[in-house]
């Protein structure tokens, strides 16, 4: 869990405690196999605003009106089942 906290204070400033992992998401795409390892966390701290051009925050109850990949989809599925 220390990877996690150590590349969301890294990459975008942010901190976060109780990290539990979500889901565990397997897929693939041609001859390439992606195995996936979702986690949640509170934040902690401030969300500082360090994100890049193509990057946003949006709201959980907007995430189907969001153009995703089948990996993403996934993910925001699990993120309504568990009420998270």
């Amino acid at each position: 869990m220390q990877l996690v906290q150590t590349h969301l204070r890294g990459e975008y400033g942010l901190t976060v405690s109780d990290i539990r992992p979500l889901t565990r998401l397997k897929h693939s795409v041609t001859r390439y196999r992606i195995d996936l390892h979702c986690y949640i966390a509170q934040l902690t701290g401030e969300a500082i605003d360090r994100l890049r051009e193509d990057e946003s925050w949006v709201e959980r109850a907007t995430l189907s009106d969001r153009p995703m990949s089948v990996t993403g989809r996934k993910f925001a599925v699990s993120l309504g089942e568990t009420g998270a």
